[in-house]
């Protein structure tokens, strides 16, 4: 169960930085339009 979780942790949290990174992308081209 521990390893389960910490997995699901894991998971969770590349998720949550791959989400930051796309919208932190998205701004910076929301930004570069004119």
């Amino acid at each position: 169960m521990r390893e389960q979780d910490g997995r699901r942790e894991v998971a969770a949290k590349a998720e949550f930085r791959h989400a930051r990174q796309r919208l932190l992308r998205d701004s910076l081209s929301q930004r570069r339009r004119p």
